[in-house]
């Protein structure tokens, strides 16, 4: 999922600023389909982004020295907080947006050390023609001598056992098992056991794919993948309308699932009721708006639960859920980005800033400060002011 400037995420850079008084600001206009982005502008106060035309998104970063920028696709008008650094790039092929500024204020530029591309989403492994497809039932022993050809192949044995040699390497499919052959790839194939075998077998023509990923190994179904492949079998019915094109997504999806479940493992995100989701969405907005107006200061986990009526660990589940990271990690997080306006604007000692934040000691501060950062507090300034 893309990020939103109204999720919880952005009030760390700034707000929706539905309406805002554009009396004695300046403003430029600006219209682009370039994706790619070489440097980010920040400025010394608040400004506003206006979109108008196309769906834009923003690339951001409090530091992009020290920090990963952070993309946001842009719904509405927005306030960015000064201190910033941030590029605006087209989700859609144009852009048009305006940019409302302080006309006495300083703009600063970022030339980032290599160009950013953002292109939109668009099917990187993609099966381009199925060339036929088949289901059949083999007796015990039968023999298939092998073939080699330019296409990709599937094979999933449905019930029984079936031995496929590829290149010399031997490899065993039982039920609800499959495995793929890949462009000049010899192969043959054996029934093993008493029993007959029966297996469904695609062949077809795909650009894109992961070969490291996909050849030369026997994949496990899941239950979600087999109901796949029954879908695929129930558009084979090629009688009825779309049937053709929804063999080869479905074949396409079956494809990229294998890819998925090879490449990330077994781990998966639980899905989340969507009122639920929406519900957390809310409350999590309120409680992190209630960190930002607090932060100053000795806050802790407890102090929320408390304040919010809920349990420490449903509140550690909520964090995590949404935001992937504790509640203890964010606060620490939106303290050190604090500390870093504080040591910019040079008005304050270490120790000063320690205590703002609520740190025990200066010790501390910088022992988190040179962890998140990579360097001390006062290496910091000392590069801030060179």
């Amino acid at each position: 999922m893309f990020n939103k400037t109204t999720s919880a995420n952005f009030l760390k850079f700034g707000q929706i600023s539905e309406t805002f008084s554009k009396h004695s600001l300046s403003f430029e206009r600006f219209i682009t389909d370039n994706h790619q982005v070489n440097l980010l502008k920040s400025y010394d106060h608040t400004v506003y982004i206006s979109p108008l035309e196309g769906m834009a998104m923003l690339v951001i970063s409090e530091d992009p020295e020290l920090d990963e920028l952070q993309l946001f696709a842009i719904h509405r008008n927005i306030s960015i907080k000064k201190g910033m650094y941030f590029a605006i790039v087209p989700m859609t092929t144009v852009i048009c947006y305006d940019i409302y500024y302080n006309p006495s204020g300083v703009m600063q530029i970022y030339n980032l050390p290599e160009v950013k591309t953002f292109d939109n989403i668009q099917l990187k492994t993609k099966v381009e023609n199925i060339i036929a497809y088949y289901y059949v039932v083999k007796s015990p022993n039968y023999v298939f001598p092998g073939e080699t050809h330019y296409l990709y192949e599937l094979t999933y044995v449905d019930n029984g056992s079936l031995q496929t040699t590829i290149e010399g390497q031997k490899y065993i499919l039982s039920s609800n098992q499959c495995i793929f052959y890949g462009p000049g790839q010899s192969h043959s194939q054996f029934v093993i056991g008493p029993e007959s075998c029966s297996y469904l077998t695609v062949i077809f023509e795909a650009t894109g794919v992961s070969k490291d990923h996909l050849l030369n190994k026997v994949f496990n179904v899941t239950k979600e993948q087999k109901s796949i492949i029954d879908d695929f079998v129930r558009n084979s019915n090629n009688s009825l309308a779309y049937s053709e094109d929804l063999l080869v997504v479905t074949l396409n999806t079956l494809l990229l699932k294998l890819l998925q479940t090879e490449a990330l493992g077994k781990n998966q995100d639980k899905v989340t009721i969507p009122i639920t989701q929406h519900f957390q969405n809310n409350f999590l907005e309120e409680i992190v708006t209630y960190i930002h107006n607090n932060i100053y200061g000795p806050l802790t986990v407890e102090d929320i639960s408390q304040e919010f009526s809920i349990s420490r660990t449903y509140l550690q589940r909520l964090f995590k859920e949404n935001l992937h990271t504790s509640p203890k990690q964010y606060i620490n997080e939106i303290k050190l980005s604090n500390s870093k306006m504080l040591i910019k604007k040079g008005q304050y000692s270490f120790s000063e800033i320690a205590d703002m934040l609520g740190y025990s000691s200066i010790h501390y501060f910088s022992r988190l400060f040179s962890a998140k950062f990579g360097v001390t507090p006062s290496e910091y300034s000392k590069k801030i002011y060179e």
